[in-house]
């Protein structure tokens, strides 16, 4: 299927219909009345608005959050914000089907007609610079999108998110640190379309930098002096002193790179929509057979948290498993982390989960005789071989190997990775590859098992 003809399918498939707006427009209608009539006279100048891709009519078919926001006089303050905005809303929906959320400040979730609706308590600014929290944005991001994006290119944003979604590198959040929807909107906007954004990645070439609205007058050096180390810097139009892709991570740049380049040489549906994998327990132990690796798992429980601070937290735990295995010898593949519904899974995998019985340890310098001391009371009666002096004037002993099994080691130690603040005194259970099938398929996380094991995205291994 010739490109365009498959963007043509993917906007049929993911393009809003007009009952789908007067759904979702009409569910805001009824929050917003609840809003106006629930705190009327409990505070002064408030102001409702709808606000992200519903508000800027970038938003997919069967994929929204509505984002409503109440935007209290800049007057009242951050503390204020924090401290009484969510009494407020707890009373006007106290009858609604919601749930408390946590980011900088708390926010509510209603479920209303199965759409999930976002209540966001924000302050009212007359510019985005005055910025106290980083939703404070919001209302001048959906300004400025809507005064440079024209129908058509509010069509090419919803091609360009949908691709993003299908090869895995939608969402700013913590757990993905990938491409958000602003972000998305502003590369159409610097490159005019769909196709102009990925023969752009296709090219890109760290550090990229991109600013739209020219607010350094073209001077580079200014700018990745102000945001050093990222490797994508789009200058936020409304606050250049921000970089809206502050969250890409050389990872999801480089995924969105070479996935553009491979579309635009063979273009597919299957990079907006990928099958989902779900294999059996068979042909998982095979590929792992075949690879020669070994994979580890250790489950436990969460509590209720923010989801940023869930996934920051699991994350550390992953790199810090990594961490141990490698100083215990383990070549380490990868690390990744699932979740859902109090249940996680970190899966560690290694080239191989035994290691020989022995391995050599490289001491000091034989003129550091201080060193060496304390290197030759430790190995003269311990060591398999040696000590001895190598080539390099240095001590060498060969030693047996206290740990020869990953998920032994990943038993034993367990204090030494499950260090974040919520999961401190935690002892998950380290489970095999059969373990964890069975776990997981009754979860839905057949597709993540999949591609933990052929580690290449679905894009790239087809």
């Amino acid at each position: 299927m010739a490109g365009t003809a498959v963007e043509e399918e993917v906007l049929e498939r993911v393009k809003p219909r007009e009952s789908e707006y007067r759904e979702v427009l009409s569910i805001y209608e009824a929050v917003r009345s609840a809003l106006e009539e629930g705190l009327k006279g409990k505070v002064a100048g408030f102001e409702v608005s709808l606000q992200g891709s519903v508000a800027k009519g970038t938003w997919l078919s069967g994929d929204v959050d509505l984002d409503v926001f109440i935007l209290f006089p800049a007057e009242l303050g951050k503390q204020w914000i924090k401290r009484y905005s969510l009494k407020l809303l707890l009373k006007v929906f106290e009858d609604w089907n919601h749930a408390v959320r946590y980011a900088e400040h708390p926010y509510l979730t209603l479920l209303v007609n199965g759409y999930e609706v976002d209540v966001v308590p924000a302050l009212r600014l007359s510019s985005a610079r005055d910025a106290r929290t980083a939703v404070d944005r919001t209302p001048f991001h959906t300004e400025y999108v809507n005064s440079r994006l024209t129908e058509e290119m509010r069509d090419q944003v919803r091609l360009l998110k949908a691709f993003m979604k299908g090869i895995g590198v939608y969402g700013a959040e913590v757990r993905m640190r990938g491409f958000s929807g602003y972000l998305a909107e502003l590369l159409v906007i610097a490159y005019g379309d769909f196709r102009g954004v990925l023969e752009a990645a296709s090219r890109w070439r760290r550090p990229v930098v991109i600013d739209v609205e020219n607010h350094y007058g073209g001077n580079i050096g200014e700018i990745l002096e102000r945001f050093p180390d990222s490797p994508l810097v789009v200058v936020d139009p409304v606050d250049p002193r921000r970089n809206a892709a502050a969250a890409v991570s050389p990872r999801r740049m480089g995924e969105l790179s070479w996935a553009a380049r491979m579309y635009l040489e063979k273009p597919s549906l299957d990079y907006f929509f990928p099958p989902r994998r779900e294999p059996g327990l068979s042909e998982l132990e095979s590929m792992l057979e075949a690879s020669g690796m070994e994979v580890v798992f250790l489950a436990f429980e969460t509590p209720s948290l923010a989801p940023d601070v869930l996934w920051g937290e699991l994350l550390r735990m992953a790199r810090r498993a990594r961490g141990v295995a490698e100083n215990w010898g383990f070549r380490v593949v990868e690390v990744d982390a699932w979740s859902l519904d109090g249940d996680a899974l970190i899966a560690v995998v290694a080239e191989s989960g035994g290691l020989s019985p022995s391995e050599l340890v490289v001491g000091p310098h034989f003129d550091n005789y201080e060193h060496s001391e304390r290197f030759l009371a430790k190995y003269l009666e311990s060591a398999v071989a040696g000590p001895w002096i190598g080539e390099d004037g240095r001590w060498r002993a060969v030693r047996p190997r206290r740990y020869r099994s990953l998920k032994t080691l990943l038993d034993e130690r367990s204090d030494e990775y499950m260090v974040a603040p919520h999961f401190r005194g935690v002892k998950p259970r380290v489970l095999g590859l059969s373990e964890a099938y069975k776990l997981l398929s009754a979860r839905g996380g057949l597709n993540w098992l999949y591609r933990v094991l052929r580690l290449s995205p679905p894009w790239l291994s087809d």
